[in-house]
């Protein structure tokens, strides 16, 4: 399994957890954020979508989809994609990152294994 979330790379700021166990439609999962860097304010408006697709007797395949609006002149916004920790602690630890590790350099948060993440940078 693997966890999934935007992340603002200039402010360290992880963008609304979005993680689904049913079926969702865009219209339930609408969020606004605003970023401030470098004296500028940015507002981020973004969708999501999740589907569950039946693999095999036990098997299900998640897709979650994003959609993402972007202000002109912003370019700080990353999708982070990583493995999910194989043990209840450290996967309730991943799940509040916005208060363990607030505003910090995604390579350096200590919840976060840089180096089997996928890092896509979006804009």
């Amino acid at each position: 399994m693997t966890n999934s979330e935007l992340y603002d790379y200039y402010t360290g700021m992880w963008l609304t957890a979005s993680s689904a166990y049913n079926n969702t439609e865009r219209g339930d999962n609408h969020y606004i954020h605003t970023v401030t860097w470098n004296g500028e304010t940015y507002e981020i408006e973004f969708f999501y979508s999740t589907s569950w697709e039946k693999t095999g007797d036990w098997s299900n395949v998640l897709t979650k989809s994003y959609v993402v609006y972007l202000p002109e002149g912003y370019d700080g916004l990353v999708f982070a994609a990583e493995p999910q920790p194989d043990n209840y602690r450290d996967t309730a630890k991943r799940d509040q990152l916005d208060s363990i590790c607030p505003e910090a350099d995604i390579l350096n948060c200590t919840t976060v294994d840089a180096h089997n993440c996928l890092f896509f940078r979006i804009g």
